[in-house]
């Protein structure tokens, strides 16, 4: 059997995200297809060896962060963050793994360049997926991922002493050719249109593919509206602002609450439902929508089960990223049949270009935000239309059918070769569609 290795930084249900969901969804439907999978990952904040993602055996290894000296408050937030790991025993593994045909990580820097080195020596196709953007990252977010990497409270004496510490990662990074790693993939895998043409124009020799990605539209049309009020502790004859999506400045709840509390309305909730990847950040929220606290939800541990019911317990969905490559919280909003509203920024602004399955706002502009939930919340029709396209949308062009299907494509035009059983059966029960303009790979 010919097995293809995905390789996450990590993968806990602790902190599920966008990553983690891709992977929740198209592994049960590569392995349906007759692929063999194993994930491999660190056990950055989660120390279980081994687990079970979709029926694909999960793999933990040991890593670190190679700086000294490192603290163990800045390694969690690290951890929560997407540092710069290396994992000596998750490439021996991925070295020895019998049958190997194609390596795919699910991240990039120093992580993704150990596996592509291990690729190299097997002589196996290496696919990176840029999950979180890369190129059109903007300098305002990357400045903030930097300050983050400094624990809050950190006293001037243990920031000078961090500014003195030994990142000696970064003789790894130049022995590995961790900068080249993009150009030297078999193929770049973008989740958004913006990352996707940026790619084009900067990766002149290395195929570029976009992959935006899907929704079950059963799953989340089927969420209760009574269950999620319940469970969030809402009234019923409330209205009800939702926003899913972790907890961190990047998605930018701070800007949903000031404009929630523009809106002045004692009869309108705001629930922001995610896990916390900024330390204190849901603190942030919590005070700066201390007017209305009565209001206001801030749940971390929802299971992604009860996402469902949740949207369709909301009157409107939001969306307020500061960057955002694709947004899968758009597509599980359009599914729930819920009114979507976005900041104009990266997928979103793509996804809804025509101002047909949703509204979108300019990043971080809380008053024109507030005018248009004001108009959105008073006017039924308008979101009534907004949510049947959006519905419509999600079934016909974001299924994880779909996403899989473009994936096994690529897989194969690798040369990655699977035997099928003969109880396999197709994806879907009819030719895969032609894809929306733009959705097409790319050889340049």
């Amino acid at each position: 059997m010919r097995t293809v290795a995905h390789v996450p930084r990590r993968l806990t249900p602790k902190a599920w995200g966008g990553t983690e969901r891709v992977l929740e969804h198209t592994l049960p439907l590569l392995k349906r297809a007759g692929l063999d999978q194993r994930v491999l990952t660190t056990r950055a904040l989660d120390e279980e060896p081994t687990w079970e993602l979709s029926g694909v055996p999960v793999s933990r290894f040991s890593y670190c962060y190679p700086e000294w000296p490192l603290t163990p408050e800045r390694r969690a937030v690290y951890d929560r963050c997407g540092g710069n790991l290396v994992s000596f025993a998750l490439a021996r593994r991925l070295a020895s793994l019998r049958g190997l045909a194609l390596v795919h990580c699910h991240t990039g820097n120093r992580l993704a360049a150990q596996c592509l080195r291990v690729a190299r020596r097997r002589q196996v196709p290496f696919v990176v997926t840029l999950h979180g953007g890369h190129f059109t990252v903007p300098e305002a977010e990357r400045r903030r991922w930097r300050r983050a990497q400094v624990p809050t409270g950190t006293s001037p004496l243990q920031r000078f002493t961090t500014d003195l510490s030994l990142p000696w990662g970064k003789l790894l990074s130049v022995w590995w050719g961790t900068r080249t790693l993009l150009e030297r993939a078999d193929a770049v895998v973008c989740v958004g249109v913006d990352e996707y043409e940026a790619a084009r124009r900067v990766l002149k020799n290395t195929r570029v593919v976009l992959l935006p990605g899907g929704v079950e539209p059963a799953r989340f049309a089927g969420g209760s509206p009574e269950k999620g009020l319940r469970l969030l502790g809402v009234p019923e004859q409330a209205r009800l602002i939702v926003c899913v999506a972790r907890l961190d400045s990047q998605k930018d709840q701070e800007t949903l609450v000031r404009a929630w509390l523009s809106m002045d309305d004692p009869e309108c909730y705001l629930a922001l439902v995610g896990p916390e990847t900024q330390p204190g950040y849901a603190l942030r929220c919590r005070r700066l929508g201390a007017p209305a606290a009565e209001r206001l939800r801030i749940v971390e541990g929802l299971r992604p089960e009860r996402v469902p019911d949740v949207l369709a317990a909301a009157q409107i969905a939001v969306v307020p990223s500061r960057h955002e490559p694709f947004g899968l919280s758009c597509l599980e909003a359009w599914a729930a049949g819920t009114c979507l509203v976005a900041a104009d920024v990266g997928g979103p602004r793509w996804l809804l270009a025509e101002q047909t399955s949703g509204r979108t706002f300019p990043p971080g502009d809380d008053q024109a935000l507030a005018r248009l939930l004001r108009e959105l919340s008073s006017d039924a029709a308008q979101r009534r239309r907004l949510e049947a396209e959006g519905q419509r949308r999600a079934r016909e062009e974001f299924t994880w059918e779909q996403c899989a299907e473009k994936l096994l494509a690529l897989y194969r035009s690798l040369g990655v070769r699977w035997s099928t059983s003969p109880s396999t059966t197709p994806l879907r029960n009819h030719e895969l569609v032609p894809p929306v303009e733009g959705l097409g790979e790319v050889t340049s």
